[in-house]
């Protein structure tokens, strides 16, 4: 169970994406850079990291949205392929 919970966060763009932002302002921190300049980069990445996540999460509720509409197109056509031979559908979930 844990082993497929660090599977699915190594696969998805919004952790790998964290994972990056973090590493990247660790890295900033080390670089030597003028502390006049520090503040002003690690915004920057944080903003970006940020818009990066919103993105990606909203792509992902587009994904959603049409799995669930392609599921129920199917359900619709199966359905009426159905009516059409006669036979009449099991009722839904608590639907009885």
């Amino acid at each position: 169970m844990i082993v497929d919970t660090l599977k699915a966060l190594a696969t998805s763009k919004k952790f790998l994406s964290a994972v990056a932002g973090v590493l990247t302002l660790i890295g900033v921190r080390y670089l030597g850079l003028p502390e006049d300049q520090i503040g002003p980069l690690s915004l920057q990445i944080t903003g970006l990291v940020a818009a990066l996540l919103v993105g990606q999460g909203a792509a992902d509720l587009g994904k959603e949205a049409k799995v669930n509409e392609a599921a129920g197109m199917l359900e619709a056509i199966v359905t009426q392929g159905a009516l059409e031979r006669g036979v009449t559908p099991p009722p839904e979930d608590g639907d009885e």
